[in-house]
């Protein structure tokens, strides 16, 4: 895609020929029950500052790994570091319930076990050990992204995984979103989405150095097919829109930050239910067309 100007900055395939580091098992196209829709990195978009994997896990039944097994190679992600901050978050697709997972995955975050049930963030400070990573159960598909602060995947595989002996959760639990704490910030040319609930799409999860600190802004929404009568904002184009103030719902004061929809396209499907479809397009901003926050 790249008729426009700004066209080679959006992906709608599969990069070919990825080749994965050791750490991981799951090897895009090798099992039916994943499916590896989109990815990003330097080399589909020269320059890119972050990496993006996006794919879907498919229910069915799933093999009980344990964190040794994993950690050996026989199935989900073993324990690793990266030199760059990253987030993993995984998202049940149940519009009548967007945060139940509709399944459970194991998640190891500095030798601290996770159960995860919910839909989730999991921040990962650079440098932090974290996995094995396994999905024990999906009764419902599950929509997966991750995404870094580097243009290229890396990272390198634990000699050992030594989990720690108090396994309370608490030193690590602060890096686990499961919850929607509102965002402060809206956009002057286009109300907030509403929140995911009774079948219609809205925003999921939100993070950033508030929720959770040291952490990177991220925002998760669900789109689904607008209800009857609703009118599409007006969105200014050029330069009206980059001189568009934010509005804060907290106080007065101006702030900018640009809003990145990291989510599924869905459809309406032949029940008239909103049906999620696994076609994600992914869109990287360059870092010259916004100002952070």
């Amino acid at each position: 895609m790249a008729e426009t100007k700004w066209g080679k900055y959006f992906i709608t395939e599969m990069k070919k020929d990825l080749m994965l580091p050791d750490f991981r098992t799951d090897k895009p196209g090798q099992k039916k029950s994943v499916e590896h829709v989109v990815w990003l990195d330097d080399e589909v978009i020269p320059g890119s500052s972050i990496f993006a994997e996006v794919a879907w896990f498919w229910a069915g039944p799933r093999p009980h790994c344990t964190p040794e097994a994993v950690q050996k190679g026989e199935g989900g992600v073993a324990e690793h570091t990266h030199p760059y901050d990253e987030a993993i978050c995984f998202f049940g697709t149940d519009l009548n319930d967007p945060h139940n997972l509709n399944g459970d995955i194991e998640l190891w975050l500095d030798g601290e076990k996770h159960i995860l049930d919910k839909t989730f963030i999991a921040f990962v400070p650079a440098g932090m050990k974290h996995g094995p990573l396994a999905i024990h159960k999906v009764d419902k598909p599950i929509f997966h992204f991750n995404i870094g602060a580097s243009g290229k995947y890396t990272g390198s595989k634990t000699t050992k995984f030594e989990p720690k002996k108090i396994q309370n959760g608490k030193a690590t639990g602060k890096y686990i979103v499961t919850r929607l704490q509102h965002p402060r910030v809206e956009g002057a040319w286009s109300p907030p989405p509403s929140v995911a609930e009774k079948g219609h799409g809205g925003r999921i999860l939100f993070m950033d150095n508030d929720v959770v600190p040291g952490s990177f802004y991220l925002e998760t929404v669900w789109v689904t097919p607008p209800p009857p009568g609703f009118r599409m904002p007006q969105i200014p184009p050029g330069e009206e829109f980059e001189k568009a103030p934010m509005r804060s719902s907290a106080s007065s004061a101006p702030t900018r930050m640009m809003s990145m929809i990291l989510a599924g396209r869905s459809g309406s499907g032949s029940n008239g239910k909103n049906t999620l479809l696994p076609e994600v397009p992914w869109c990287m901003f360059p870092r010259a067309s916004c100002t952070a926050r």
